[in-house]
């Protein structure tokens, strides 16, 4: 939703309304970026996720860069993080617009991988 919508929705203050999607996915292939930090061959991990796409026509400033910025600032803070769990960073694509098949195909390749 763009700014100027969510102005002439203050119109109706103290109103019902109604909303109405029409949104589109497009059957798409996303690839993800994974980093890991693991000394362990178990099960035992930490997973913290974003998006790295954005919506057609917009920055993507608020959608995902704070996302993204975050995942990079914790890779720099763990960088020497040697605990008793993995560590797993995962930058997931193709939310916006495509069903979402970044965190399905994660999904997929973990199913019973973890604890």
């Amino acid at each position: 939703m763009k700014d100027t919508e969510g102005v002439n929705l203050l119109s109706f203050t103290g109103k019902t309304v109604e909303l109405i999607s029409k949104a589109k996915r497009i059957p798409e292939t996303a690839f993800n970026v994974l980093a890991r930090r693991s000394n362990l061959q178990g099960k035992k991990r930490i997973v913290i996720t974003a998006h790295i796409d954005s919506k057609i026509g917009t920055t993507g400033a608020i959608d995902n860069a704070t996302g993204v910025t975050v995942l990079l600032l914790l890779a720099e803070l763990l960088k020497e993080y040697n605990k008793d769990y993995s560590l797993e960073l995962v930058f997931f694509n193709g939310e916006d617009y495509y069903g979402a098949p970044g965190q399905i195909t994660y999904l997929k390749q973990n199913e019973g991988k973890m604890e």
